[in-house]
């Protein structure tokens, strides 16, 4: 036939706007036999509590979100030589307000103890 060259595509269209055309068979795959893509996994984390400082970098004051369930729990804030420099009992049902005027500038490692729960900090005057 004639449409099945180059022109197929306009020859489709032609014939669309014809009234008398017939329309080829729609043909649907067979469900069965479709090919499944394979299943992508997501490069996101799911939201797992996490604690997290903020503004980070900081300056004076620091504010700590955290899990609710550790209230009543200490953090403990070491320098980045190990040394413990402060620590504070959790109190706030996740948010509380670390008071970092002393501390010098540097990076920090804020932890619960016994727990897997940290976080850096970066202190910036």
């Amino acid at each position: 036939m004639w449409w099945r060259g180059k022109r197929a595509t306009e020859a489709a269209i032609l014939l669309s706007l014809e009234e008398d055309a017939p329309l080829p068979p729609v043909r649907f795959p067979d469900s069965s036999k479709a090919r499944r893509l394979p299943q992508r996994r997501s490069t996101v984390a799911p939201a797992e509590p996490t604690l997290a400082c903020y503004p980070n970098p900081g300056n004076a004051n620091t504010y700590l979100t955290y899990p609710a369930e550790l209230d009543g729990q200490f953090v403990v804030v070491f320098d980045a030589k190990g040394g413990r420099v402060f620590e504070h009992r959790l109190a706030g049902h996740g948010l509380t307000e670390l008071n970092t005027t002393e501390l010098l500038e540097g990076v920090y490692q804020v932890v619960v103890p016994g727990t897997s729960f940290n976080a850096k900090l970066s202190i910036q005057h």
